[in-house]
């Protein structure tokens, strides 16, 4: 440090900020690579081959470059490589080289090779690629997007395109919201009425639902991963809960009859927390989900917006409440939440849950909260001790329309709360966008309502918070839009913009 209190860090990182800038703009990488330095000439893909590890990485350079595989690395123009010394780029991190002769792209692991193609993809120009050095690795483990398959029901090719999509902008989670009071929509051998009953919802002769079949979901979980990305189910409990407790009244706390909700909304009808059978069925159906998603290490059961006036009149609830020593039935609550997170910590899986989690008891080491509603909860489950995936309604709810969270104000979101001391930031795991489909019922309207904005919430999660720039963005993103198939950017260059009222 100099007399005057200055480093050379502080003057260089500004430098190599601005530098970083004005290459990704022209080149127009989204989300924005950590450095990035233009080079001279260019490269020309044309017949070039590629070479190096079998793994995600090499079949995403094939598919998306149309390259040759060859054996011999010294006849490869273009090359990827494993170096297990490379830790400061992490796990998903790369080094991606471009010359006017050579193309290679380093990694710790294969998802760092495997997002090193995506952003090599982005630089294709024609037949030729800019020379470009780029170190580039994420600022948060989890960038993520849930699907309500729930209230719409969602193709599984449609499903399959998002996830191209999604992982071309390093999204590596796909949070599915598979159970609810509108419909269950995963199948469960040993509890076959779920799907036969509690997947329809009547109302005036019309019948509306459907299911993923355990092939389905397989097949989904399994693309996923050849993508780099994780998916994680949510089961719903102990509320929203309607269409469960349709198929097998048993499981409620009146008996019924019940019926899976046409209407939106909250149901007062919610698991009965007092009975053994309840506990037992939550299990069972659990062991299927761990089955069918053996690469997520997180099972997210919801647990928000759960009315305790059945529990309140219910005499196995009170009974429980007293066996337990519990205050209320907010506790109540939180002994369910508790039970269920040991379950699954004791097969080796960590429970995920929406803010109000935290309300009625002290969560068990390993839980993940959810922030969405409550503003606080983020810096609150950090202090506690807890990790943090933040999606507040307030920039994270692409079901929203763009009058209430424009594109800008997605790319303004910060997921570290203001307050939160910095020993506590690795807590926050990251962002993640919500698409509830209450209001949208078409995949075209999903894909409305995700793009671009998903965009801006992929370089939140990727990019550094101080090498993020708006206007840079908007350069960026009209050359990424004009690099995506004609039938899937409709309308994206209009929604980047920001509405008058919001400026």
């Amino acid at each position: 440090m100099s007399r005057l209190g200055i480093t050379a860090d502080m003057i260089y990182r500004p430098i190599l900020a601005v530098i970083v800038l004005v290459a990704s703009a022209a080149f127009g990488v989204v989300p924005q690579p950590e450095t990035m330095t233009a080079g001279e000439g260019v490269f020309q893909i044309k017949s070039a081959q590629i070479t190096g590890p079998d793994g995600r990485g090499l079949r995403a350079a094939v598919e998306l470059l149309k390259l040759q595989t060859t054996q011999s690395g010294d006849s490869a123009a273009i090359s990827l490589k494993l170096d297990p010394s490379a830790s400061a780029l992490g796990a998903e991190g790369y080094e991606l080289n471009v010359t006017d002769k050579k193309v290679q792209i380093t990694a710790m692991k294969d998802a760092g090779l495997f997002y090193g193609v995506q952003t090599l993809a982005q630089l294709v120009d024609g037949s030729t690629i800019p020379a470009v050095h780029i170190i580039d690795k994420p600022r948060f483990p989890y960038r993520g997007y849930m699907l309500d398959s729930c209230r719409h029901m969602q193709s599984k090719q449609y499903i399959k395109q998002l996830i191209d999509q999604l992982s071309a902008l390093k999204i590596n989670r796909f949070h599915w919201h598979l159970t609810e009071d509108q419909g269950w929509r995963i199948e469960i051998k040993k509890y076959p009425k779920l799907t036969e009953i509690g997947s329809y919802r009547e109302k005036d002769g019309q019948r509306y639902g459907g299911f993923y079949t355990q092939a389905d979901i397989r097949e989904v979980v399994q693309y996923a991963e050849d993508h780099c990305m994780v998916v994680i189910p949510e089961i719903e409990m102990p509320g929203h809960s309607s269409a469960a407790l349709s198929a097998y009244p048993w499981l409620g706390c009146t008996g019924g009859p019940y019926k899976v909700r046409w209407e939106w909304g909250i149901s007062e009808d919610v698991y009965c927390a007092g009975k053994e059978t309840t506990y037992e069925f939550c299990e069972n159906v659990l062991d299927e989900v761990m089955q069918l998603f053996p690469n997520s290490p997180v099972i997210h059961i919801g647990g928000d917006e759960c009315p305790k006036s059945r529990w309140h009149a219910c005499p196995n609830c009170q009974a429980m409440i007293k066996e337990k020593h519990l205050k209320d039935e907010n506790a109540l609550q939180g002994y369910f939440t508790s039970r269920i997170a040991h379950y699954l910590a004791d097969h080796g899986r960590r429970l995920q849950g929406w803010n109000e989690i935290m309300e009625g008891t002290d969560l068990p080491p390993g839980v993940i909260v959810q922030q969405w509603s409550a503003p606080n909860s983020a810096r609150d489950a950090a202090r506690a001790g807890l990790d943090v995936v933040c999606s507040p309604t307030t920039n994270c709810y692409f079901d929203y329309g763009l009058d209430t969270t424009p594109t800008e104000k997605v790319y303004a979101f910060e997921p570290i709360p203001a307050d939160l001391q910095p020993e506590l930031n690795a807590h926050i795991l990251g962002p993640q966008a919500n698409v509830w489909t209450e209001g949208i019922v078409t995949e075209k309207d999903v894909q409305r309502m995700t793009f671009p904005r998903i965009a801006a919430l992929a370089e939140v999660g990727w990019s550094e918070k101080k090498s993020r720039n708006w206007s840079d963005f908007q350069t960026r993103m009209t050359h990424y839009i004009a690099t995506q198939p004609e039938d899937q950017r409709e309308g994206w260059a209009e929604r980047m913009k920001t509405p008058a009222a919001k400026k």
